[in-house]
């Protein structure tokens, strides 16, 4: 066989034309390759089941994050509507006391246009 120019010397050389090839490798068993093969084999099944693992205990969370969620949308809710509750309370309560004020008020002009009526009247 013969070396073609410009083909890198490490290359096997190429044979003639019109010449048969027959396979000079044999086979060889590289057990590192199968050691390392099967290492590979066992890391990918460990990562699949560790990804695994991670997504089951990702859901699960997820979950708990749902329902502690639910469950301060309704804290809220109820903070809500106690606060609603109360500003109502406490505007029919102002109303209230406003109410009673202005009779308060109104009475108290009613006794001094008596009283200045009665001193009037003593005065005469």
């Amino acid at each position: 066989m013969h070396q073609p120019q410009g083909t890198p010397a490490n290359l096997p050389p190429v044979p003639p034309a019109g010449m048969d090839v027959v396979a000079e490798a044999q086979p060889v068993i590289n057990e590192q390759a199968i050691q390392e093969d099967g290492q590979l084999a066992w890391a990918d099944n460990l990562l699949r089941l560790h990804a695994a693992d991670l997504i089951s205990q990702l859901q699960h969370w997820g979950a708990e994050v749902d329902a502690r969620e639910s469950q301060l949308n309704a804290r809220d809710a109820l903070a809500d509507l106690r606060e609603r509750q109360f500003r109502q309370w406490q505007k029919a309560q102002q109303q209230q006391i406003d109410e009673a004020k202005r009779r308060a008020e109104s009475e108290e002009q009613a006794l001094r246009a008596t009283l200045r009526r009665a001193v009037a009247a003593a005065t005469v």
